[in-house]
């Protein structure tokens, strides 16, 4: 039996690297269905990202790892048919939704670990989707979309920024005929990485001042080499753990910027913070004070995976 034995009372202090987001990397990878062979730097070595590229490789695509590097090729096999202990050993692999029909003109999938639609978030994926041309059948946990004819583009307007449903309309239209149109889209900083990647392989993406977004769908999606941006989840948790032992911390290939409402709340528990391009240096207080009001939110709000960390603080 495997354990973890910690030893507690001790200050933390030092200077950690920051790696690649999860949350980047899996809406990247699944749009790597549909571009060609690229090269993904930075990647973390996360249970979920070998779950993605099992199904990647299901769906026609070889990867390999170099070091912190992914390597996908395009190959003339696969199948549009996702099996069940994939879909559900990944809460987030409906992402590949919208790729798999884009590159199948059908997809047949379980719903991520077994949840129901109802009032789920999932709905907001599939009205996009039924919005692009695509007919949806439901039997039990089984999702069939079709789109015999291809994907077209379309007005959305999203009635909840929704990461998911923004990273699915963003890949699936960036092959479709016509253009798509998102009103309402998630803006976090994953949203822009994904949007990089594609224009990286070809595809036209506008962002407008007001966060509407423009895709002009192309025949054909090339591929590239991007780079995955830091993990600001990570990066939380290290300021966390730290500050909460009266401690220090320096973090180095991070992006302050994605952490502007973490670093608010921990300035304002008295924490001393300085950041430079790709740093961020905190020192804690003796003695913390009060953070304020923490409220969750979408980007640029406090991210609700933050919250639990700031509540140990």
């Amino acid at each position: 039996m495997s354990f973890y034995k910690v030893n507690g009372g001790n200050r933390i202090e030092g200077t950690i690297a920051i790696h690649g987001a999860k949350n980047a990397v899996l809406p990247i990878l699944a749009a790597a269905t549909i571009c060609g062979d690229s090269c993904i730097t930075n990647c973390p070595r996360l249970t979920d990202v070998g779950v993605a590229l099992d199904i990647l490789n299901h769906l026609g695509c070889s990867t390999a790892w170099q070091g912190s590097e992914i390597l996908t090729t395009q190959t003339s096999g696969g199948t549009s048919l996702i099996p069940d202990e994939l879909m559900s050993a990944m809460r987030s692999s409906i992402v590949f939704l919208g790729a798999t029909v884009a590159r199948f003109g059908c997809a047949e999938m379980t719903l991520p670990g077994g949840c129901e639609l109802g009032s789920r978030p999932i709905d907001l994926h599939l009205k996009a989707l039924k919005l692009m041309g695509a007919e949806i059948e439901e039997y039990g946990n089984k999702l069939i979309c079709l789109a015999p004819n291809g994907l077209q583009g379309a007005v959305i307007d999203l009635p909840f920024p929704s990461v998911g449903a923004t990273e699915n309309i963003l890949i699936a239209a960036s092959t479709a005929r016509g253009t798509t149109t998102i009103y309402g889209g998630a803006k976090e900083p994953e949203i822009f990485d994904l949007i990089h990647f594609l224009k990286k392989c070809g595809a036209k993406i506008e962002v407008f001042i007001d966060g509407t977004i423009a895709i002009e769908g192309v025949g054909h999606l090339g591929g590239c080499k991007h780079s995955i941006i830091p993990d600001r989840i990570v990066a939380g948790t290290y300021l966390g753990a730290a500050v909460l032992t009266g401690g220090m911390v320096e973090l180095t290939d991070v992006k302050p910027a994605h952490l502007l409402s973490t670093l608010a709340f921990l300035s304002n528990a008295g924490c001393m913070i300085e950041t430079d391009i790709n740093k961020i240096l905190c020192v804690a207080p003796k003695r913390l004070v009060g953070m304020g009001t923490l409220k969750t939110g979408p980007y640029p709000g406090l991210p609700t995976d933050i919250q639990s960390i700031l509540m140990a603080v």
